[in-house]
C-alpha cells in the first residue's frame, strides 16, 4: 500500500498525539504489585469500614420503607384507604366521589397498589382537602392532580386524584 506525503504526515501527527497522549497515562497506572502490604491493608480496611457505613445506611433507609409502607396484602387495602380518605374527606368538609383501585404492581419492596379518587367541592375545601392528606397520611402518595372547573359561576372544582400505597407484602400471582 503506497501512501502519500500529506497521507504519512497525518499518520505521524495521530502517532504523536496518542504518544503524548497515552504515556503519561501509562505513567500514572500503578500495578498491585508494586504496592506494599501495609498499603494494600489500609485500603482493605477503608472498604470495610465503607461497607460497614453502607450496611447501616441500608438498615436505616430500610426502616424508613417499612414505616411508609402497610404490612397488610394488597387485597385488603382497598377498604382501609377507603376508610382513612372518607375520614379525612369529612374533615375537610368534602365527600368523595369515588374511589378505583387499580391493580396491584410489583416492586422491589414489596408492592404498589394505585388508587384513583375523585372529589367535588367549593376550591377552598378541596385544598384543606389536599392539606388534611398531605399532613395525615404518611403511606399514601399522590402521584398525579388534575382539577378542573366545573361551573364557572361557582368554586366548584373537581379533583381527580391518582394515589398509590405501598405494601411490604408482594402482589399474589395468578
Amino acid at each position: 500500500m503506497k501512501l502519500s506525503r500529506r497521507e504519512m504526515g497525518m499518520v505521524a501527527l495521530c502517532v504523536l498525539v496518542v504518544a503524548s497522549i497515552g504515556v503519561p497515562s501509562l505513567k500514572q497506572v500503578k500495578s498491585i504489585d508494586s504496592r506494599t502490604p501495609e498499603a494494600l491493608a489500609a485500603d482493605a480496611e477503608r472498604v470495610r469500614a465503607r461497607c460497614a457505613a453502607l450496611e447501616q445506611e441500608i438498615a436505616g433507609l430500610e426502616k424508613d420503607v417499612r414505616s411508609l409502607s402497610w404490612s397488610e396484602e394488597p387485597s385488603r387495602l382497598p377498604t382501609r384507604i377507603l376508610t382513612e380518605l372518607d375520614l379525612v374527606a369529612e374533615k375537610a368538609g368534602v365527600t368523595l366521589a369515588t374511589l378505583r383501585p387499580g391493580r396491584p404492581m410489583a416492586v422491589a419492596s414489596g408492592s404498589k397498589l394505585p388508587f384513583t379518587v375523585q372529589v367535588r367541592a367549593p376550591f377552598p375545601k378541596a385544598v384543606r382537602f389536599l392539606r388534611r392528606l398531605q399532613q395525615t397520611q404518611d403511606r399514601v402518595a399522590l402521584e398525579r392532580l388534575q382539577v378542573v372547573s366545573t361551573d364557572a359561576s361557582t368554586d366548584v372544582v373537581s379533583l381527580e386524584l391518582r394515589l398509590a400505597v405501598y405494601s411490604s407484602v408482594p402482589p399474589e400471582s395468578k
